[in-house]
């Protein structure tokens, strides 16, 4: 009841403000083993908690008691940096990443019973939230630039991950990352960051994954040709990496001189349309 509710919840305050400690200390001291520390005691300690009374209070005390964790430590692992524009180096980011990879996949188990049709739009949110601090730290100067971009990098992956968790096993999902794609390959040259250019080749290579043992496998008994979702998933697939040649043969040019990459890459988008072009015909 009221009092089991009243209870667990004083138990996740007296964590939140251990934790506040915390990210006070590691905004002027930047000690990443006890941040690292601290993380992992808190979802001890979470754990435990949730063991005791997570089938007595509702779904959203369990919910907003991880979240506010999660945010004092996305706090932890980043305002050092934004404060006194220092530069992130590689424990940093595995600080972050295992603070993001925690709270994504212990609420997709919170919310998995209930509300699995919502993940789809809770990974989005999320991505959103690390594109949010990634343009956070872009605007505070150079020395946290490399931040941004990882928090970009780590936003990018919760949006790859969150299409086929909504779409399902859909064509869709081929769609949106080939979409995807081809926004991260004009967005590399638009903002002059070479390292977009990485994250769509991936994507690409997801889409490519997913057009050669997925969208390829057709359900005869509800196989409609031409006018299906499989086609029309090669048929934007196989756009946008015509798409992403040309945007690589326009920009590439202008630097100077074009790198031997983006040549390849220009080659490889190039070949990869044709053969599933004539992959979609030959199967049509």
């Amino acid at each position: 009841g009221g009092r089991q509710t009243g209870t667990a919840i004083q138990l996740l305050a007296y964590v939140w403000v251990v934790d506040l400690g915390v990210i006070a200390l590691s905004t002027f001291r930047n000690w990443r083993w006890f941040t690292l520390l601290a993380l992992i005691s808190s979802l001890a300690a979470f754990g435990g908690w949730y063991g005791q009374f997570g089938d007595r209070v509702s779904l959203l005390v369990s919910e907003l008691g991880l979240t506010i964790i999660f945010l004092i430590f996305v706090g932890a692992t980043t305002l050092y940096h934004l404060v006194w524009r220092r530069a992130a180096q590689g424990f940093d980011y595995a600080l972050m990443s295992l603070n993001a990879v925690a709270y994504f996949g212990i609420s997709c188990g919170l919310l998995w019973g209930d509300l699995r049709a919502w993940i789809g739009g809770f990974s989005l949110l999320l991505a959103l939230f690390y594109g949010g601090l990634a343009y956070v730290a872009l605007r505070r100067g150079i020395e946290t630039t490399r931040l941004s971009l990882f928090a970009m990098g780590i936003g990018l992956v919760l949006l790859t991950v969150a299409v086929p968790i909504q779409f399902g096993d859909k064509a869709w999902a081929t769609i949106a990352w080939a979409a995807e794609g081809t926004v991260l390959m004009w967005l590399s040259f638009r903002l002059g960051i070479s390292q977009f250019r990485g994250y769509s080749y991936a994507v690409f290579a997801v889409t490519t994954v997913r057009l050669l043992f997925f969208d390829t496998i057709v359900d005869t008994a509800e196989y409609q040709p031409i006018l299906n979702e499989r086609v029309l998933a090669f048929a934007v697939s196989i756009s946008a990496m015509y798409l992403a040649s040309y945007i690589l043969r326009r920009q590439g040019v202008a630097l100077v001189p074009p790198t031997k990459a983006i040549r390849v890459a220009n080659l490889a988008f190039v070949a990869a349309a044709n053969f599933f072009s004539l992959w979609l015909i030959g199967a049509e």
